[in-house]
């Protein structure tokens, strides 16, 4: 088999621009691990965005957990931002991700309280994608089924006591979901002037060229693997039957 063209495979994928922000995070925990004196106080947002205005989109992508919690994020981001990109277009969840990211540094910026991480902005992705789909059911654990809706609170509820977990710190954790209560009146079409999904103009506007396109592939590609998948049951179901004709 033919090695396939990364750029090529890059731009097939029905969410191009989440694998590439996962690709990011992972790069930068490692890089944060490896040398955290250098890219923490490069990268990490310190409560103010002076002078270091850049961090205000780059704290995201460095990590202090463990690998494990750096894997959890990583899924929730592929998960969510897959969902949230294709309703909004991969030009346009680029816009959607920045804001997120700009709304987690400057709910901080309240309480000039340092931060980095996916924990924030993760969690106002969820907010919003718990908005959108308030009844899907997720297995927690691969066990538990929880809706969406009380899942979003969960993750908020944890992002709060997280930054509330000190004596007097009550004000830091409303701080820290201050971007999650932004995402969810935005999920909600609450904010004036910015319907969800960016979609300005009438409701009934039609998608534009890329966004057929985009549809149409991933229409394509869900066909075709349920073709496969109905050819290997077929072919199953076959040699099983030459079993039965054996014996």
């Amino acid at each position: 088999m033919a090695l396939q063209d990364p750029m090529k495979w890059f731009r097939r994928q029905t969410a191009p621009v989440t694998v590439a922000l996962c690709a990011l995070v992972v790069l930068g925990a490692f890089l944060s691990w490896g040398s955290p004196n250098f890219f923490v106080s490069t990268f990490a947002y310190e409560g103010t965005p002076f002078p270091k205005i850049w961090t205000l989109f780059t704290y995201p992508f460095l990590e202090s957990m463990s690998p494990i919690f750096l894997l959890l994020q990583v899924m929730w981001l592929y998960w969510v931002g897959t969902m949230l990109e294709r309703d909004h277009g991969s030009k346009k969840f680029i816009y959607l991700w920045l804001t997120v990211s700009l709304l987690g540094a400057l709910g901080m910026t309240i309480v000039q309280a340092p931060t980095m991480g996916m924990f924030i902005p993760d969690a106002i992705l969820v907010a919003i994608w718990a908005t959108r789909y308030p009844n899907m059911t997720i297995r927690l654990f691969m066990c538990i089924p929880v809706a969406a809706k009380w899942l979003g609170m969960i993750v908020v509820a944890s992002v709060f006591f997280r930054y509330a977990s000190g004596p007097g710190q009550i004000l830091t954790g409303l701080a820290a979901i201050s971007g999650c209560i932004v995402g969810w009146l935005y999920a909600r079409n609450m904010i004036p002037k910015l319907p969800y999904g960016l979609r300005y103009g009438t409701s009934h506007s039609k998608p534009t060229r890329a966004e057929k396109a985009r549809d149409q592939e991933y229409y394509d590609d869900v066909y075709r693997r349920e073709k496969e998948r109905e050819e290997r049951e077929r072919l199953r179901k076959m040699f099983e039957g030459s079993l039965e004709d054996k014996k």
